[in-house]
């Protein structure tokens, strides 16, 4: 084999290689949409990424809820004084997925709520609805999320 096409076989190997380590999904809109791969420091291992809509549980394939911070543009002023919009946390969203893969409000906590469950002492219930458990333990400055018994905790914003 010649040794000008060794660069182009090169080539076309990596982009082999980088598009087998991602996971294509299509959006609601139809546009394709790539999960990269995440490292588990729990596992010790890359993750392969299963949902590409933002959700905080974006690992968990069996999940009976989506969820999903819900984020509104704010006008702010940043460190050096200056106004910028930013796309502000202003809740919790918590979407009940049926068998078909549609998925249906189910709770919304405002993030008052949420911080106002920051100076509590022990574990405390923040809010609760169609079965759905939104729970905070400032021991492990976490947010745990229980719907049956599946559950998700993730670490405080």
């Amino acid at each position: 084999m010649s040794r000008k096409y060794l660069p182009v076989i090169a080539l076309i190997a990596l982009v082999v290689v980088i598009a087998g380590s991602a996971v294509t999904a299509r959006a609601a809109d139809g546009a394709q949409q790539t999960c990269p791969d995440v490292y588990s420091k729990e596992e010790g291992v890359w993750v392969r990424g299963v949902y590409c809509d933002g959700r905080l549980n974006a690992f968990d394939v069996d999940q009976p809820v989506a969820i999903y911070y819900a984020r509104q543009p704010q006008r702010v002023i940043d460190a050096r004084g200056h106004a910028t919009i930013t796309n502000a946390i202003i809740g919790i969203e918590f979407w009940v997925i049926d068998r078909n893969g549609q998925g249906q409000l189910a709770l919304w906590v405002p993030v008052e709520d949420v911080e106002a469950a920051f100076g509590a002492a022990s574990d405390m219930e923040i809010a609760s609805q169609n079965g759905l458990t939104l729970r905070y333990s400032p021991s492990a400055d976490a947010l745990t999320a229980a719907l049956g018994s599946y559950s998700f905790t993730w670490k405080v914003w």
